[in-house]
């Protein structure tokens, strides 16, 4: 099903991202209903569409990251309850985890 989510990401993706890193894959919403052949983001979907409401674009799937307007600069809202879950999810500050 085009646009929906695999539970497991291909072994290539598991393979370049070790135990450490997260790959997720960076679509706007065209691509990700229309063109989308495998529906898998890897660890995390960044969808792009500009008009939609930030934080509310027209998809099924989760994603973690919404581009919603290029105007005057490209500008993104994150799918994170608190900024201490965004820095985990990112891995911590300059490499280093937090507490």
């Amino acid at each position: 099903m085009t646009g929906l989510l695999r539970p497991e990401p291909p072994p290539e993706v598991k393979r370049l991202r070790g135990s450490h890193r997260r790959i997720g894959l960076y679509r706007n919403r065209d691509f990700w209903h229309h063109r989308d052949t495998t529906g898998n983001a890897g660890d995390f979907l960044w969808i792009a569409e500009y008009g939609a409401a930030a934080g509310k674009p027209n998809i099924q799937a989760k994603w973690r990251f919404h581009q919603y307007t290029d105007k005057p600069l490209d500008t993104n809202v994150g799918d994170f309850p608190s900024k201490t879950e965004l820095v985990a999810f990112a891995g911590g500050i300059d490499g280093r985890k937090q507490n």
